[in-house]
């Protein structure tokens, strides 16, 4: 047959799913040059232009670029992942700056145009409108899937009386989450991950009532992430370690079970991370029960989702049983496992091991930090264990430790129930450390 006579196929004769695959392999400068071949390529590019999108909020132009975007549906009803970045940027003394009489001046220039932001920032957090312009533009984005927000927890050094003198990084972070939440929930707008990194613990301390209200719209969630802020400074003493006020008024809030409360709300999830960034804990550290928030404060006994198959827990105070009971609860579909700094009151490290490795089947488990428990039997019963689980320790082991615990060694430990490797021994038995 000639090549005259093959019947001809135009542009816009291919097929949809075709081009759609196409276009999500392609990067946005790229999906922009392919939106201009035609008419039907540029309806499916559209929604492929701006999958996510990135606000730092400081001034009401940041906030502008989420308007004008739900302004354009043929851009925003493309757009997947919306990135917030909670940022409260430092003012500086003019000393700061230097010396000399035009160091001074040019000095004194900056410091009152960042007051001048600062007056600007204060504005826009006092009138609301951040709220005012999330409920407007939610609803414009109809595929909108991932919902992230992380929050600058710096202490800025603010003078004069114009703002408060302390604390502004943490109570923006917590109004600007609140105000997120609000506008999801007005909207309607169901999601399925939402992280919240570096959030201040303060954001729990609240009515149960309000707390549930909050979290509701994320009840469809499927994966969440929580990277929970301590706060607080420690202070290392010839008679021990103390804290600051401020952790002990974290310790006083997490025992009233808020997290565990607020995840009660979420009944879908498939991945759970709870992280809590401790700023006490050091390289050279080690965890103590008072340190850490207890796991039986933020997911109480008894809850567990059906669904979950990956689940993350960092700088949690918790026992051998508790947390034997929490994986059990999911020990069909629990696939992912990732413990950090994992203090065990009582019990013994070693022996969790074992109860991991022969009652769950795991594919990717992920042990490191710091963990450290006691012994349970034998002569050595009520005795410290501590070990030090390095990620790569061929880059990572500390020069004043002379021992360690591979990562890689605890993963073939714990690899499908010891079956990828039914040889391997525990190795926390070899190296057992104190500090």
């Amino acid at each position: 047959m000639e090549a005259s006579s093959r019947p001809s196929l135009s542009l816009e004769q291919f097929p949809t799913e075709l081009l759609t695959d196409i276009c999500k392999l392609l990067i946005p400068r790229d999906v922009a040059c392919f939106r201009l071949v035609c008419r039907i390529f540029g309806k499916v590019g559209a929604e492929y232009l701006c999958p996510e999108l990135l606000v730092f909020l400081k001034t009401l132009n940041d906030h502008r670029r989420l308007t004008a975007l739900s302004q354009q549906p043929h851009i925003s009803g493309g757009l997947r992942r919306l990135n917030y970045v909670s940022e409260t940027f430092a003012v500086f003394r003019p000393t700061h700056f230097g010396f000399g009489r035009d160091t001074r001046l040019l000095s004194q220039r900056l410091h009152q145009r960042q007051l001048e932001l600062k007056r600007k920032h204060w504005a826009i957090l006092m009138s609301n409108i951040e709220f005012a312009i999330l409920s407007n533009a939610l609803p414009t984005l109809a595929r909108l899937r991932h919902v992230s927000i992380t929050f600058d927890n710096r202490r800025p050094d603010l003078p004069g009386s114009t703002f408060p003198p302390e604390g502004l990084a943490t109570r923006v972070g917590r109004w600007r989450l609140e105000a997120l939440l609000r506008a999801l929930s007005k909207s309607g707008r169901a999601i399925d991950h939402f992280t919240a990194k570096h959030m201040d613990w303060r954001f729990f301390d609240r009515d149960d009532a309000l707390m549930l209200n909050l979290f509701a719209p994320l009840a469809a969630v499927k994966h969440l992430e929580l990277q929970i802020h301590c706060g607080g400074t420690y202070y290392d003493l010839d008679d021990g370690m103390t804290f600051t006020d401020e952790f002990h008024a974290l310790r006083r809030t997490m025992k009233t079970g808020a997290v565990g409360k607020a995840l009660s709300v979420v009944k879908c999830l498939r991945t759970l991370s709870i992280e809590f960034d401790n700023p006490g804990l050091t390289m050279n550290t080690p965890l103590t029960p008072k340190r850490s928030v207890f796991l039986k404060e933020i997911i109480p006994s008894g809850l567990a989702w059906p669904t979950l198959r990956s689940l993350t827990l960092k700088d949690i105070v918790t026992e051998r049983g508790e947390l034997m009971k929490l994986l059990l609860l999911h020990k069909e579909i629990l696939r992912e496992l990732r413990l950090t700094d994992i203090y065990l009151a009582s019990t013994s490290w070693i022996d969790l091991l074992s109860d991991i490795r022969h009652q769950l089947y795991l594919t990717d488990p992920r042990i490191w930090g710091y963990m450290e428990g006691h012994h349970e039997d034998g002569d050595d019963a009520g005795e410290r264990q501590t070990w030090k689980i390095l990620m790569w320790p061929e880059m990572q082991k500390p020069e004043d430790i002379p021992q360690y615990v591979a990562h890689g060694d605890v993963r073939k430990y714990l690899l499908e129930g010891g079956k990828a490797h039914p040889k391997q021994k525990c190795p926390l038995v070899k190296h057992n450390f104190s500090f």
